[in-house]
Parts: structure tokens; C-alpha cells; sequence
């Protein structure tokens, strides 16, 4: 990597190409999976250098909330300042394994600021952008293993036979428990059905009267 190289480079794209694999670090990362991925990336002090010897007001720096705090929903927020132009991004905390951090400790703090910022610059001007090429599609330090919601078991439907059947067997039990339940109530209990109109209702229709015989006998326990 040459200082004064970079330095003519004139364009966006030319710094996008410009190739400084001299001066790039390389991670390896070892998943729980067995999976092993490489991440390579510019190191922040290398970024800082470039920076400076580009645009001499280069600067940046990490935001604060309105309570004083760094931490922006498990994020820093880091700003720049490069050739006139101002932006701004979120950096996620990531342990060993990039994965995401819920509480970081001030040396994940310091990790996320200084890879924020090396990724910021390398947006901003162009150079070590093509790192970041896959990232869309590699997601670094992404190995989403979702938990998926088990599916309830679904019951297997009854047959016409399997319904007949049930149908019969409870029609009987309300036949033989009705007379169990307080005359006054027999009727309320049995929707103002009479026993013969048992045959002609739907499984679940029984099921009710079913339920409705079952409380008034519960509460006669």
C-alpha cells in the first residue's frame, strides 16, 4: 500500500480499486456448526492514516445519547467527517463469533467503535469498500441458526365411521345423565332439545350439551 498512490486517486471508483490487500487483517471465525469463515477487513488505524494523509480535517467520532451513553439499542453510532462531507453509522457489538452482544463491556464498546469506524471510512471513500462486497449476502459476523416455533401436532381427521361412533356414545351419555340434573334445569342444559332431536345435531353441538350436563353435575357434587 502506497501513501502517495492513494493520495492521486481522484475518483470513488478508483479507490474502490485500488487494491490494498497489503494492508488488510485477516479473521477467522469458528462456528459452533463446524463452519469456518474468513473475515477480512482494514484495520482502523490504517483507515485513521489514510484518512488523515486524504483530507487533513478528516475526523471522527462516537455520538452520545440523550442520557450520556454510547450505546444506542446494542449499537454505537459513529460520525465522520471526510472531504466536506458528513455521515453517520450504526455499528452492532459482536463477541468472538461476530455474534450479537447484549450487554458489551467497554472493550466491545472499543471493538465496535474502531470496526464502525474503518467501515464508515471505507463507505465514505471508496477505499477497502470491495472487503464489504458479499456482506449483504455473507451477513459478517452472521450464522442466524432461527429457532424455529415447533408446529403443533396436527390430530388426524376422523373418519364418517370414527364421528357415527363418538356421535352414538355421547348422545347415550347425555340420554343416561340427563335425569341426573335439577328438572328445573333440564331444559336450559339441552339447549330446548328434545332427547329425540339428539340424532339430528353434529358432533360438536353434543359436545356442548355434553359440557353443560358435566357443570350442572359438578356443581350438584
Amino acid at each position: 500500500m502506497n501513501i502517495e498512490e492513494i493520495k492521486n486517486l481522484k475518483t470513488f471508483d478508483e479507490r474502490y480499486k485500488y487494491n490494498i490487500d497489503e494492508a488488510i487483517k485477516t479473521k477467522e471465525i469458528k462456528y459452533k456448526s463446524g463452519k469456518v469463515q474468513k473475515l477480512r477487513y482494514l484495520s482502523w488505524a490504517h483507515a485513521h492514516r489514510i484518512g488523515k494523509s486524504i483530507d487533513e480535517n478528516f475526523s471522527w467520532k462516537l455520538l452520545l445519547n440523550e442520557k450520556g451513553s454510547c450505546i444506542h439499542d446494542n449499537t454505537v453510532i459513529i460520525e465522520m467527517k471526510f472531504e466536506g462531507k458528513i455521515e453517520q453509522l450504526r455499528y452492532p457489538f459482536l463477541d468472538g463469533r461476530n455474534q450479537p452482544i447484549s450487554n458489551p463491556t467497554g472493550s466491545d464498546i472499543n471493538d465496535a467503535q474502531m470496526r464502525g469506524m474503518a467501515k464508515l471510512f471505507a463507505m465514505m471513500s471508496g477505499i477497502g469498500l470491495y472487503l464489504y462486497t458479499n456482506e449483504d449476502i455473507d451477513k459478517i459476523g452472521e450464522e442466524t441458526q432461527a429457532t424455529k416455533t415447533p408446529r403443533k401436532t396436527e390430530k388426524p381427521k376422523m373418519t364418517e365411521e370414527e364421528k357415527q361412533e363418538k356421535k352414538e356414545k355421547c348422545i347415550k351419555w347425555i340420554v343416561d345423565n340427563i335425569s341426573k340434573v335439577e328438572e328445573s334445569r333440564q331444559a336450559e342444559v339441552l339447549n330446548n332439545l328434545d332427547l329425540l332431536d339428539l340424532d339430528s345435531l353434529e358432533l360438536k353441538e353434543l359436545k356442548i350439551i355434553y359440557k353443560n350436563i358435566n357443570k350442572e353435575l359438578e356443581k350438584g357434587a
